[in-house]
């Protein structure tokens, strides 16, 4: 049969619309050419089958009630038209009422020649489905619409400009929605554009339950829309200007919460993590890992009923349940997860895994928040829950530092405001923050209401290594809770020690100890909130000795403050908390 070419245009009417009654292939392309011109809407009340031997050309608004079935080419010109496939449910289809299943199978994945420019989702209702039953590349933009405003489309051709004033595509057409879960057993829905709003409109009923892949490029942030099929669960990435090596993240939301943390091995900045909040896991990919930068993770998560109540930490103090969660990280699913903490140097985490953790999650409205920072591969995430109860402590620690002496040995110094069945502290000692080894004992004061003051002396430190420490305490009953992690390190000839803030945590005021074996020279330190906003900052000049420099934090807010100092071509990273 000889091939026609079916042009649609807009003439004398805005829209062509197709309906055969109960025939379930509405329109059906059986080897024809197939052109959609610039500014034309085709609206089909039903499926669209492109066959083998099809040709549709989109370069306007093919709108979709049904399925969409392409065997054949599929091609779009974003620089002529919109180039938009709107998907708007068959919730409307039939006079139904009721959200159902639109299907997309067939070939969808071929740059150029069976791919989407645009698509939009509009699904008639909350809980309506978008099923790929294939593989789906969406070269321009893939947006949930929720906006009936006639504009230009979005074009990330453009980057970083859009052809219109909006950041998020709107479409013409009939009162748009935005509904639509977009969900997969396995296939992955493509969007290369590394333009942050290629992906726009997403969210608790609009975002992908399946793999979601997405291009990504340096200095930005990214929202990845995931979750499962009843939840919506929210990942952003963003990087930092350094990063390199990384074109490309895909993600997907895990159910149900996978093998538990193990709580010997599983730390957050000294706390123990239990358990993780059991909605699920998610798994973020990338086609290359980072060979340069780091990045920060924000994870939010909903449909989980294990919300901790508040507790108590290691020092007595109330703490709320956002407090009680932080971001776990593992290679992958046969890998233990591991937590973070507090950096050393500007570097590497004091406590295990990579990337630090700032200490602010929340629950709010029933979404779930944790941040962490720092992070330079990409992996498994979860959401860990630590070892807090509102029980009372043994210990109520308030002091823990580490310092070295002449520069010949490291004292670790802390001190307890009252003590319970307190048998005594086993010293734990690390060189990398992750193994610790224990290196001394000292007797507690088994009960007492009074402040006692302790130190160890490791006399068997070396130069120019950098210790970390922490106590593992220990009741009359053989148990206990191990403290927060401090550094130190002692230099061979001339060099800089730099101490932990003393006392940490901090009612108030709060000092560092410097030692050097050089002469004078300047020493600059400025104390960041965790939003990075400056608070305090002091130029000071430290001679050959120990330098001891003060500083008074009684006017800030309650919260976990970041030190950078400042010694010649060198920057050290110092954390602090402050409990009034």
């Amino acid at each position: 049969m000889k091939k026609i070419n079916f042009y649609i245009a807009i003439l004398f009417f805005p829209v062509i619309a197709f309906s055969q009654g109960s025939t379930p292939d509405l329109f059906y392309n059986n080897g024809d050419n197939v052109y959609i011109q610039s500014g034309a809407i085709l609206h089909v009340q039903g499926d669209v089958v492109n066959a083998g031997a099809g040709t549709l050309t989109n370069n306007g608004l093919l709108n979709i009630e049904g399925d969409l079935t392409n065997n054949g080419t599929l091609t779009t010109d974003a620089h002529v038209g919109e180039g938009t496939v709107r998907l708007i449910g068959n919730s409307t289809m039939a006079g139904s009422a009721a959200a159902g299943v639109q299907t997309l199978s067939g070939t969808l994945s071929s740059p150029g020649t069976a791919s989407f420019y645009n698509l939009v989702i509009d699904g008639g209702a909350a809980g309506q489905v978008m099923a790929l039953g294939a593989n789906a590349l969406v070269t321009g933009s893939l947006v949930w619409n929720g906006s009936s405003t006639l504009a230009n489309t979005y074009n990330p051709s453009n980057f970083p400009n859009t052809l219109g004033n909006s950041s998020i595509m709107q479409v013409r057409g009939s009162v748009p929605t935005g509904n639509g879960i977009i969900q997969s057993s396995g296939q992955v829905l493509y969007i290369p554009s590394s333009v942050t709003t290629s992906i726009a409109g997403y969210g608790p009923t609009s975002y992908v339950s399946g793999y979601l892949q997405r291009g990504v490029a340096p200095d930005y942030s990214y929202d990845l829309p995931v979750g499962s099929s009843s939840n919506y669960e929210l990942a952003n990435i963003k990087f930092n200007g350094s990063m390199a090596g990384t074109t490309s993240l895909t993600a997907n939301f895990n159910t149900p919460a996978p093998t538990q943390p193990d709580p010997a091995t599983c730390i957050i900045n000294g706390q123990p993590i239990n358990s993780l909040l059991n909605a699920g896991y998610w798994t973020i990919h990338p086609d290359n890992q980072p060979t340069a930068g780091t990045y920060t993770v924000t994870l939010n998560m909903t449909g989980y009923s294990n919300e901790p109540s508040a507790g108590t930490n290691a020092q007595g103090g109330s703490v709320t349940p956002g407090q009680q969660i932080g971001i776990v990280k593992r290679t992958n699913s046969s890998s233990p997860w591991l937590g973070c903490g507090m950096r050393v140097y500007g570097n590497s985490s004091t406590d295990q895994g990579t990337g630090e953790c700032t200490g602010n999650g929340s629950f709010a409205n029933n979404v779930a928040f944790a941040e962490r920072i720092g992070v330079p591969s990409f992996s498994d995430f979860g959401i860990g829950l630590e070892e807090y109860n509102s029980a009372t402590l043994p210990v109520d620690l308030i002091e823990l530092s580490a310092v070295p002496i002449d520069n010949s040995y490291i004292r670790v110094n802390w001190a307890t405001a009252s003590e319970q069945d307190n048998k005594g502290f086993e010293v734990m000692r690390s060189e990398d923050g992750a193994n610790f080894t224990n290196i001394g004992w000292v007797n507690g004061n088994g009960t007492s209401n009074v402040q006692n003051n302790y130190t160890y002396d490791d006399k068997t430190a070396q130069p120019n290594v950098v210790y970390y420490y922490k106590l593992d305490q220990v009741n009359t009953d053989g148990i206990g809770i191990q403290t927060n992690i401090v550094t130190a390190q002692i230099t061979a000839g001339p060099g800089i020690t730099v101490s932990e803030l003393i006392p940490n945590p901090t009612s108030g005021k709060t000092r560092l100890v410097i030692n050097s074996t050089t002469g004078s020279q300047s020493a600059s330190v400025r104390f960041y909130d965790i939003l990075g906003k400056l608070m305090i900052g002091s130029n000071n000049q430290i001679t050959a000795g120990t330098n001891v420099l003060d500083f008074d934090m009684s006017s800030f807010a309650d919260g976990t403050y970041t030190s950078i100092i400042s010694i010649g071509n060198t920057i050290y990273s110092k954390k602090v908390v402050l409990v009034k």
